[in-house]
C-alpha cells in the first residue's frame, strides 16, 4: 500500500516514497496490438495515437500534446536505456507513457517554463527496486524538462540498472542510513513570491 504524501516543498511537486512506483493497467495483448502505432521508421505515428483509446491527453492544448508525442519519439531514439529498444520495448516505452496515473499526468499540465518547473522527487529507502516501467517515466520527465531527484540513503542501486550510468549525475553521501523515514518538510518555508518570467517581468512593469 502507497504512504501518504509528505508535505511538498513547492507547488507542483511530487514526492514518491514507495518503488516501484508505476502502476500497469495494460494487459501484454493490449501492449502488443499497439504495434500499429508505430510508423515504418519505427517510431510513434502522431495522429494514429490521438486516435488510440489509451489516449489521455486529448485535453490538453494541441501544441502541448505535439510536444509529448515528440518528446516519445525522442525517447524511443535517445539511446538512453541499457537494453536494446527493439519494438517490445518501443511498445513499452509508449504504452508506459500513455497510461500514466493522473497525479503524474498533472504535472505535465500545470507546465510553465517560465515560472516554475514541475519537481519528482522519489525517495527511496528500502530494498525494493525502480522497475524498468519506472526507469521509462523517470527518462521521459527529464526529456520533457522536469526536475527529477532520486534520494537514495540506503546506497543501494536505483535506476542505473536501466539508464546508462554516464547520464545520470550522482552525489554520493557521506554516511549510509538503512530505514530512513523521510522527515517532514512542512516546518520548511514555501516561497510566497513566484518567480517571474521574462514576459512577465516585462509585461508587469508598472
Amino acid at each position: 500500500m502507497a504512504r501518504p504524501q509528505n508535505t511538498c516543498l513547492f507547488s507542483h511537486t511530487k514526492i514518491i516514497q514507495d518503488v516501484p512506483f508505476t502502476q500497469i493497467s495494460y494487459t501484454k495483448q493490449e501492449l502488443y496490438q499497439t504495434d500499429y502505432l508505430l510508423n515504418e521508421d519505427g517510431l510513434l505515428d502522431e495522429s494514429k495515437v490521438w486516435k488510440s483509446r489509451h489516449y489521455r491527453f486529448g485535453y490538453l492544448k494541441e501544441p502541448l500534446q505535439h510536444f509529448l508525442m515528440v518528446k516519445i519519439n525522442e525517447l524511443i531514439d535517445s539511446g538512453m536505456f541499457l537494453v536494446t529498444v527493439d519494438e517490445k520495448f518501443k511498445l513499452k516505452i509508449i504504452m508506459t507513457i500513455l497510461t500514466m496515473e493522473e497525479s503524474l499526468i498533472k504535472l505535465i499540465e500545470v507546465f510553465d517554463y517560465p515560472q516554475e518547473i514541475p519537481k519528482l522527487i522519489v525517495y527511496d529507502h528500502e530494498k525494493e527496486s525502480f522497475s524498468e516501467n519506472d526507469s521509462i517515466l523517470l527518462a521521459y520527465f527529464n526529456l520533457i524538462g522536469l526536475d527529477v531527484v532520486i534520494f537514495t540513503p540506503t546506497n543501494y542501486r536505483t535506476i542505473e540498472q536501466y539508464i546508462k550510468p554516464s547520464l545520470l549525475d550522482v552525489h554520493q553521501l557521506p554516511l549510509v542510513k538503512y530505514d530512513l523515514a523521510l522527515p517532514l518538510l512542512s516546518s520548511i518555508p514555501t516561497p510566497t513570491t513566484p518567480k517571474l518570467g521574462l514576459l512577465s517581468r516585462f509585461f508587469n512593469r508598472r
